[in-house]
């Protein structure tokens, strides 16, 4: 997995934890002033989180057979701009 992948994947489940804790603890001590369900204060970081395993799955199922084309292709460019 490209390094930028890994630390974009770190910075959001981060991010997530903390707006998780954050809204479990308004939840829980009924301190937010939310005019929905607070139902939906743990289904959308479960969703969130869902949609950031999601994300990175699905671009692994779309290089599933590509690295050895995308090697290649790498390789033609570079070869081809150090000789001009």
């Amino acid at each position: 997995m490209h390094p930028f992948v890994k630390v974009f994947m770190v910075v959001w489940f981060s991010f997530l934890s903390v707006f998780s804790v954050i809204v479990l603890i308004s939840v829980f001590a009924r301190q937010a002033d939310v005019q929905g369900s607070p139902v939906l204060g743990l289904v959308i970081p479960a969703g969130m989180a869902a949609f950031g395993i999601a994300l990175v799955k699905f671009g692994r199922w779309l290089g599933r057979s590509e690295e050895t084309a995308i090697v290649a292709f790498l390789k033609n460019t570079l070869e081809t701009n150090d000789a001009a």
